[in-house]
């Protein structure tokens, strides 16, 4: 039986798929998906064991629970009749940008509506994702959150006038992060490591700064204290980068996802 319906089976989809498998918190019989063209549907099931349901309305009407996962434009071109199949149910949406309660004029008869922004680390049960709720939960969809979203790494509930910013700094600031490994990988081979060394310096001194953060508990700011020296390279290197506007080149990112997040978002009012 499917409990679990994915609705779009693109990267994001098959990021959760992976997570919540690889948690044993659905089992691959238990997860079904589509797609518009069907192509990556079959693809994702093909790849995790989960069912390729194309038939939408059979799909929706057998799970408890249905995740929207398609590209947020294509909401509009989804058919009313979505909204009875969904009656009475939960739904999850991980589309950027669209509000709650643009989704509950689509889906008025639903059981509860969540809003999440989830990353693609759930792959592999390192995600984070925040999440607001319609309503306050009853026991039956705190349950679903620990079936879908807890699987998938850290999830954290937040205000929703948050959750632009959350995809922000952890929706597309994992983009980020690996666009600073490439530099720092590049910048090795600059200098004359060969590439595969420095990409696995790269990676590691990454991995390693963010388990130190995490297991330790301190602050950014005291465990750079403790790699500084007076007149030392790593001052050089953070001079540098503070003369840059490094921090400020960050905030700008940040800012400009988030505020693109609120556009799509203006979309749909």
């Amino acid at each position: 039986m499917i409990k679990v319906a994915f609705l779009g089976a693109g990267r994001m989809a098959e990021a959760m798929v992976r997570g919540m498998i690889a948690q044993q918190a659905c089992r691959p019989e238990e997860i079904g998906c589509m797609s518009g063209s069907g192509k990556t549907a079959r693809t994702l099931a093909e790849a995790t064991g989960i069912h390729h349901v194309p038939d939408m309305r059979e799909l929706v009407t057998e799970a408890a629970t249905s995740i929207l996962a398609f590209k947020p434009h294509q909401l509009q071109s989804m058919p009313p009749s979505l909204a009875d199949w969904t009656a009475g149910k939960c739904i999850i949406s991980v589309l950027a940008g669209i509000p709650i309660h643009r989704l509950f004029h689509q889906f008025p008869m639903a059981e509860n509506i969540i809003r999440a922004m989830p990353n693609t680390p759930s792959a592999i049960s390192q995600g984070m994702t925040g999440y607001s709720w319609l309503k306050a939960p009853e026991l039956s969809a705190e349950r679903i959150i620990e079936q879908v979203l807890v699987p998938l790494g850290p999830a954290i509930e937040v205000e929703e006038r948050l959750i632009d910013a959350v995809t922000g700094i952890s929706g597309s600031g994992v983009a980020f992060v690996f666009e600073f490994v490439r530099g720092l990988r590049n910048a090795g081979v600059i200098q004359g490591i060969p590439e595969d060394k420095a990409h696995t310096f790269a990676i590691q001194t990454l991995l390693g700064a963010a388990m130190l953060l995490k297991q330790t508990g301190q602050s950014p700011e005291d465990l750079i204290a403790q790699v500084v020296s007076k007149g030392g390279t790593t001052e050089a290197g953070l001079t540098y980068l503070n003369s840059e506007g490094f921090e400020e080149l960050i905030h700008g990112a940040v800012a400009a996802a988030t505020h693109r997040s609120q556009e799509i978002s203006g979309h749909f009012q």
